[in-house]
């Protein structure tokens, strides 16, 4: 017997109850071994090395996946809970216990006359429904003529029991399922070549038009399968606002979706207030986003594509490592490291054609993804029963050569949009053209002004001997400056000063500053003289 989900073994005190040996339990959580086996060794009496007791440390579908042994009972008793089923956690996730295709191996793994044993909350009607009718379909899949006698299914207040065999039901055994009903006090719902029961059910197990059926259904009950492994969702997309009329029972295990649906509209509202409302106010933003508009989707079509290669395959590697912490582990840190290297790699690439090169790199990253999706499952049958390590680093090997080429559009777009902007003239090394309006001048006095007491009288400075200490009024109003070079630039700022005699005198400080284009400036003080003759330094 193999018990998925044994966690402190409830469920292997009750087989070993009934005689049942060998029995293997699969806990995917490894505190809880720890729990059993050392912490409360004395509570458990060393339950998991009982003789014929055997609990593995795996992913109870990527166990039964690599073992070649066969089981007369494959049981799922209750291995989610109901609190984490109604905060909506497992609308969000995949849940690959529950697909056609792991169906396929747990009947794969039964002896001839094993079955799947399934128990959950019969609350939960809709599931139920779904987990019978992947039994079928499984059943179905196989080439099974007659799986309406392959299903039996019985009920308490608060459970609900679910058998599927791998060969029909013979009229002995279905009586001796009976019997045990009687014994304890349970409603039969389905059972093979009987007419009572759930009539829901028995339509839908009995039903020759399936997909009719389905079609009529106000849940979705499809069965699931490895590329929508959402058994929880069963809420359809045309009934989202209806799920919030529905009673408290129905509306808890569809909350999931809806709150997927409500962080979708609230981060685009947020995302469109936050960034888009300052562009539509902010003039200078807006020219350089319309400008940019073409790169701006290149780098947002970049981030969309990794998101969507990675979710996709991780889903599938998780079956082949068996646990989702290490697959996120090895495949987010193979991905890193080759797409830096990448990345590294791409200064020699599209030196003279970048976006040509970028075009012909998306291309090569499409066809190594379904690539690999394609040749995935036949490299996972042949190496599943490897150790972890061995299929860790087979992980890697497989993800290192598409990490590589996705990390190189990145930096080709960014040399793109530079050369671009070179074109326009908006590089820094290219100053004819803006890229935008141009800031407004500098309301700031050069240089600055700060009190200083009044300087002591000093002699006076004999004039240059080339220039004339008489000058006229116009000749006193242009700079000195302008005369000594030619179309330059003169700003200036005159500052008029009393001296700290007795008497007041005529004197005044010309502070003029001078700059050449865009380099740096020279500055020059020339002293006024009482008769308005300018002496000093020009270059002082």
């Amino acid at each position: 017997m193999l018990i998925v989900g044994s966690g402190g073994g409830e469920h292997i005190l009750t087989a070993l109850a009934e005689n049942a040996s060998p029995v293997v339990g699969i806990e995917m959580n490894p505190i809880v071994i720890d729990m059993v086996e050392r912490r409360f060794a004395d509570v458990g009496g060393g339950l998991f090395h009982y003789p014929g007791v055997r609990v593995e440390l795996a992913e109870g579908r990527s166990y039964i996946a690599r073992t070649q042994e066969r089981f007369d009972v494959i049981s799922f008793t209750l291995i989610d809970t109901w609190a984490a089923t109604a905060g909506g956690a497992f609308s969000l996730t995949e849940n690959y216990l529950f697909t056609m295709r792991s169906f396929d191996e747990y009947l794969d793994h039964l002896s001839d006359r094993g079955m799947i044993a399934i128990k959950r909350w019969r609350d939960a009607e809709d599931y139920v429904l779904r987990m019978v009718l992947l039994g079928r379909a499984a059943l179905e899949a196989r080439g099974q003529t007659k799986p309406e006698n392959c299903i039996f299914v019985a009920a308490d207040d608060s459970f609900v029991n679910i058998l599927i065999k791998k060969q029909p039901f013979t009229m002995n055994e279905m009586m001796r399922a009976l019997g045990v009903v009687e014994k304890f006090g349970l409603k039969t719902l389905y059972a093979p070549y009987l007419g009572d029961g759930d009539e829901r059910m028995r339509d839908m197990i009995r039903t020759t038009d399936l997909a009719g059926w389905l079609a009529g259904q106000e849940q979705d009950l499809s069965p699931p399968t490895d590329d929508k492994p959402f058994f929880f969702n069963t809420v359809r997309p045309a009934h989202l606002l209806d799920a919030f009329k529905q009673s408290w029972s129905s509306k808890i295990r569809n909350v999931g979706t809806l709150i997927l649906l409500l962080v979708f509209a609230i981060v685009s509202v947020l995302v469109l207030a936050l960034i888009g409302g300052p562009l539509l106010f902010m003039k200078k933003h807006r020219m350089l986003l319309g400008a940019n508009l073409r790169a701006a989707f290149y780098f947002a079509l970049i981030g969309l594509g990794f998101l969507t290669i990675e979710i996709a395959l991780m889903q599938s590697f998780i079956l082949y490592l068996g646990h989702p912490t290490l697959t996120l582990s090895v495949f987010l840190a193979t991905l890193l490291v080759s797409g830096a290297a990448g990345s590294a790699a791409s200064s020699a690439l599209g030196r003279e054609r970048p976006k040509r090169t970028a075009v012909i790199v998306a291309i090569l990253i499409a066809s190594v993804a379904l690539a690999i999706r394609a040749a995935s499952p036949q490299i996972f049958a042949a190496t599943l029963g490897l150790p972890t390590v061995a299929r860790g680093l087979i992980t890697a090997a497989m993800v290192f050569p598409l990490g590589f080429l996705m990390g190189i559009p990145f930096p080709l777009g960014v040399r793109a949009v530079r050369e671009d902007e070179t074109v326009r003239g908006c590089s820094p090394s290219t100053p004819p053209r803006p890229c935008s309006a141009p800031s407004p001048p500098s309301r700031s006095r050069w240089p600055p002004v700060s009190p200083s007491p009044p300087p002591s009288p000093s002699p006076p400075i004999s004039p240059p001997p080339s220039r004339s200490r008489r000058r006229s009024d116009s000749e006193r109003d242009r700079p000195i400056a302008a005369e000594r070079a030619e179309n330059k630039k003169v700003t200036g700022l005159r500052r008029l000063r009393v001296t700290g005699d007795s008497e007041p005198k005529r004197s005044a400080d010309s502070i003029f500053r001078v700059s050449t284009g865009q380099s740096a400036t020279t500055t020059g003080v020339y002293r006024m003289s009482p008769t308005g003759g300018a002496v000093g330094d020009p270059e002082a």
